[in-house]
């Protein structure tokens, strides 16, 4: 189970949506097929990949939900009771479960989830506080490529500002890209012919900075969306001081000016930054610069865990752990 998973568990219930999945990109390159950052079983979760449909999945929810039932019946009452019409038929539902397999089983638990979170919204509406406004709907209405990341990016990060600043989720990820990307990527000074392959090209080369200067536009949009959150007034504090906002990338570096061996690393998981905005609510000091130590990046996700009430060790895999990382 991925760690904004564990989150979106934790406080499932608190909102609308458990969590927002957002990705850029063809994500079916050479390296494999990953179509967001979430897991549930091993299995990833599908992400929004459309700007409009990202943007509708929060706009919906907003005002409220459903029309007003004037002669509900029972399934009717039981929505506006706040119970799920899907207990009425759990017996079927588990009948038809038995009868799927693996694969098709966890599509279904997502489908049974999705109808629970839209049985949630009927009948009420989301409090609409000052810091909660409806931005304009995008006329954009594509998937997502990289190179229509100039034009698509500041959508995306938008729409989920939009999302946390309405309470419609706390939880969502946003995926650019990434190592299993081979899409050519042609946009300002940013030059790649495949970013897969790219990746594990000569670090202290051509490849190394093609592949320094998007992370460095990625950088970019991270600091727009933190500007973003900063502007937003959260009660007394920004929307930025109550939210753990993280950038970090899979494209680390094993030799650190040296090319040997670099592509035999596949991705190196060492010397990979990882930046993390605002405070979780005040559970620590921000402005420092802080070494790991050779500590995995788990640990900064145990952070996060601890700041939001969760009474855990480790998230992922226990034995990377070793506690919270930013204190």
């Amino acid at each position: 189970m991925s760690r904004s998973v564990a989150f979106a568990r934790f406080l499932k219930g608190t909102t609308p949506l458990a969590s927002l999945e957002m990705a850029v990109g063809q994500t079916s390159g050479d390296g494999g097929v990953i179509p967001g950052l979430s897991q549930v079983d091993g299995r990833f979760i599908p992400s929004v990949t459309n700007p409009l449909a990202a943007y509708q999945r929060i706009a919906d929810r907003i005002s409220g939900g459903g029309p007003t039932m004037n002669t509900p019946s029972a399934a009717e009452q039981a929505l506006l009771r706040r119970q799920s019409v899907l207990d009425f038929i759990k017996d079927d539902v588990s009948s038809f479960r038995g009868r799927l397999g693996p694969e098709e089983a966890v599509k279904m638990d997502f489908y049974l989830e999705s109808l629970r979170t839209l049985e949630r919204d009927v009948g009420g509406s989301i409090p609409q506080e000052s810091s909660c406004k409806q931005i304009e709907s995008p006329l954009l209405s594509k998937n997502t490529m990289m190179n229509d990341m100039p034009e698509h990016s500041r959508l995306y990060l938008d729409i989920l500002a939009m999302a946390f600043a309405c309470n419609i989720t706390r939880v969502a990820s946003m995926m650019w890209g990434g190592g299993e990307n081979n899409e050519a990527v042609k946009f300002g000074d940013i030059d790649i012919s495949a970013w897969h392959s790219v990746s594990h090209g000569d670090p202290d080369g051509d490849p190394g900075r093609q592949i320094t200067r998007l992370q460095a536009y990625f950088a970019g949009e991270f600091r727009y969306f933190v500007e973003k959150l900063k502007s937003i007034s959260d009660g007394e504090f920004s929307l930025l001081d109550n939210t753990a906002a993280v950038l970090c990338t899979q494209n680390g570096s094993s030799q650190l000016g040296s090319a040997q061996n670099f592509a035999e690393t596949d991705h190196p998981p060492q010397h990979a930054l990882f930046v993390v905005a605002g405070s979780c609510g005040g559970a620590w000091t921000t402005g420092r610069l802080l070494d790991a130590g050779g500590r995995n990046h788990n640990d900064v996700y145990v952070s996060i865990a601890r700041a939001i009430g969760m009474d855990v060790t480790s998230v992922g895999r226990a034995a990377w752990c070793r506690g919270p990382l930013i204190t």
